[in-house]
């Protein structure tokens, strides 16, 4: 759950921060274009399925993933397929742990 708590702050301050938004439109334009049209989809969709799904995709880290197997390509493939839908998010959690260290080192 400490996970999710992270996540939800990092995708909040995504969601808010200029200087995030830019920094992921020149790292990684099209991982940062599918995280905004997932928001997008979401936010489209009726009723409270839409506003369930829009939270937990807010809120909640992806689980019950495999660990990959080399030798089982499938198994690569289903973790590969988390990291390329997820990396925008990823990716920010790793730089907000980064800055969290820097800032407790000083």
């Amino acid at each position: 759950k400490y996970l999710d708590s992270i996540y939800s702050v990092v995708v909040d301050k995504l969601l808010n921060d200029g200087d995030w938004q830019c920094e992921a439109k020149k790292n990684f334009k099209q991982a940062f274009q599918t995280f905004e049209t997932q928001l997008q989809q979401l936010e489209e969709l009726d009723g409270d399925k839409g506003i369930d799904d829009l939270v937990d995709f807010i809120t909640e880290t992806p689980s019950n993933i495999s660990d990959p197997v080399f030798s089982r390509w499938k198994t690569v493939m289903s973790c590969t397929r988390v990291v390329l839908q997820y990396w925008t998010q990823i990716y920010f959690v790793a730089v907000a742990v980064k800055q969290r260290e820097i800032h407790q080192k000083k």
